[in-house]
C-alpha cells in the first residue's frame, strides 16, 4: 500500500516482500498527511527498511498491531526519514527483528518529530530516534493468539486476557471501536493494538 493522501484504518497487510530499493514492504507513505489506525501488520519482509516507512510526512498511529515483521537493514517494523513528523499511541510493536536483532522502530534521517501519546507497548531493542516514554511499555516477552480473522473485515492478532497491552491504553489514545467493530468503551482505559479484549 502506497499513498500520498490516503489515510489507513481498520486494514491488515500480512506476508509481504519488497525487495532491494522497494521500501515498506506493507505501509509506504511519501510527502502526505494522514492517520494509520486500527491496523494490523504482520509478517512482512524487506531487503531495507521494514513494513512501514514514512517519509517527509506528517502521520498520527493510534490502535495498531505491528508485530513479527523482517528487514535486512533499517528497521523491521516501522522506519520513519527525514522531515517526518510523527504522533503515535496505543500501538503494539513487538519482534521486529533486523538481521537477528530486535529492530522495532528507527530514524533514517533527522530531523523527525515524535510524540508518544502513550499505551504504546514495545519489545525491547532497537528504537532508534522513536522517543517513547514513560507512558509506555517495554517487554522482554508477550503472549498473542493466532493471526485471523476474529470478525470484522480485516485479519487481526487477538490479545488474550491479561497479556501485555489489555487495559494499559489511556483514554485519550483510544478510538471508540477495534479493527472489527467492537467498542472499546467510554470510561477507563481500552487495550492497545487494534483488537480490544471484550472479556478480561
Amino acid at each position: 500500500f502506497r499513498s500520498r493522501r490516503d489515510d489507513t484504518s481498520v486494514a491488515s497487510f500480512d506476508h509481504n516482500f519488497a525487495n532491494d530499493y522497494c521500501d515498506g514492504s506493507a505501509i509506504y507513505v511519501e510527502q502526505s498527511t494522514g492517520t494509520i489506525n486500527n491496523t494490523t501488520v504482520y509478517q512482512n519482509s524487506a531487503t531495507e527498511y521494514g513494513a512501514v516507512e514514512i517519509w517527509n510526512s506528517t502521520a498520527t498511529l493510534l490502535n495498531d498491531t505491528i508485530v513479527g515483521n523482517q528487514a535486512i537493514t533499517g528497521a523491521a517494523g516501522l522506519q520513519f526519514d527525514s522531515g517526518d513528523t510523527i504522533t503515535m499511541g496505543s500501538t503494539i510493536l513487538l519482534n521486529n527483528v533486523t538481521a537477528g536483532a530486535q529492530a522495532n522502530c528507527s530514524t533514517f534521517a533527522n530531523p523527525l518529530v515524535f510524540t508518544s501519546l502513550g499505551g504504546n507497548v514495545v519489545s525491547k531493542g532497537m528504537a532508534g530516534g522513536c522517543r517513547f516514554g514513560a507512558h509506555d511499555k517495554f517487554v522482554t516477552s508477550y503472549k498473542l493468539g493466532k493471526y485471523g480473522f476474529h470478525g470484522g473485515l480485516a485479519q487481526t492478532l487477538p490479545l488474550v486476557a491479561k497479556s501485555v497491552g489489555t487495559a494499559f491504553a489511556p483514554r485519550a489514545t483510544c478510538l471508540a471501536k477495534d479493527a472489527r467493530g467492537v467498542s472499546r468503551g467510554t470510561t477507563g482505559t481500552c487495550d492497545a493494538g487494534a483488537y480490544q479484549v471484550t472479556k478480561k
